[in-house]
């Protein structure tokens, strides 16, 4: 083959690099061309809802396209992820996913009709709740240390609300690090759940700052720490459970964007690249914090990983509990 040959064949492919990187600029740019319908997994009027309303109107904002929350409760998250899973790949409709949907429910149902890694496209994370560890006044107990102790000296006789799968996927988890026998008594919502601790129904619970705040205040339950990896703005006094005596405890909620598997990585990277933005916006930040919320500014490759993690803690988790839920 000749220099001009081989000059012609290089200009060519060049050239094809550059239509390619264009028409990909394009797609970009020509995103959304229509209103985006946001998925949640639960009822309206809950954390998730509110979450995706307050990024769903700054969306708007910025794009001119409306964002369409539509509630597909039921089934532990299975019809929403379902639902997603189905959509057209084309970043016109995106999913809250939770830590049921996207790491217990793989070891909690032998049939899930939807592969959490496989099925989605990683978008961003948004945010993470911790759960406060609530006791009823009459549990002896001020300090999680205490709190342990009491279990240790009464194992199998304490029991705990369990109002969403989550909280009992927490407990098991406490049953684990910390060596525990206690009971989870399941309730229909994290509601009705702390109400149990309130009445002194059960003798405690892991509860969404936000709701077990006022009863914190209102002196009818007790806080002895909190959940998640690092303490709470909203609390900040109120220490961790892996500070309190079992190393390793991060039980906590969180939520993130994912859409179906197959959408083009512009179009991920550009929802990806403006949520960010909206996460560092103050009146959002100061929302996310009135709300027991605290932003989990993840990129999609974080949140694949995050996925990953949380799938084989839970997993671990779950299968040494026994549980099955079908």
């Amino acid at each position: 083959m000749n220099r001009g040959r081989i000059s012609s064949l290089w200009i060519r492919g060049l050239v094809g690099v550059f239509i390619a990187l264009a028409g990909h600029a394009a797609l970009a740019q020509g995103y959304p061309s229509k209103p985006i319908r946001f998925i949640i997994p639960f009822a309206p009027g809950g954390t998730t809802d509110i979450v995706a309303r307050l990024v769903g109107q700054k969306l708007t904002e910025a794009w001119g396209q409306g964002v369409v929350v539509e509630s597909r409760p039921g089934a532990n998250g299975i019809i929403a992820s379902e639902v997603t899973k189905n959509a057209a790949p084309d970043g016109h409709t995106m999913f809250m996913a939770v830590l049921s949907t996207h790491a217990t429910n793989p070891f909690l149902y032998s049939k899930l009709p939807y592969d959490p890694i496989k099925d989605f496209t990683p978008v961003v994370g948004l945010s993470t709740t911790g759960l406060a560890v609530v006791v009823h006044p009459s549990v002896p107990a001020k300090t999680m240390p205490e709190l342990l102790a009491y279990l240790r000296a009464n194992p199998g006789k304490v029991n705990y609300s369990a109002g969403t799968a989550t909280v009992h996927m927490v407990g098991e988890l406490l049953k684990s690090l910390a060596h525990v026998d206690i009971n989870a008594v399941p309730y229909k919502g994290t509601a009705p759940g702390l109400m149990a601790v309130v009445s002194g129904e059960v003798a405690f619970t892991f509860e969404p700052l936000i709701t077990a705040i006022p009863q914190m205040k209102a002196g009818r339950v007790r806080a002895l720490a909190v959940g998640s990896p690092k303490r709470s703005q909203l609390v900040p006094d109120l220490p961790t459970v892996a500070e309190s005596g079992v190393p390793g405890f991060d039980g906590y909620s969180w939520l993130a964007i994912v859409m179906p598997a197959g959408v083009p990585k512009e179009i991920a990277l550009k929802m990806q690249n403006e949520v960010l933005r909206i996460l560092e916006m103050p009146d959002v930040k100061e929302k996310m914090l009135a709300g027991g919320l605290e932003p989990m500014p993840l990129t999609g490759e974080q949140l694949s990983q995050l996925f990953k993690s949380e799938m084989a803690k839970w997993g671990k988790v779950i299968k040494q509990a026994g549980i099955k839920l079908d």
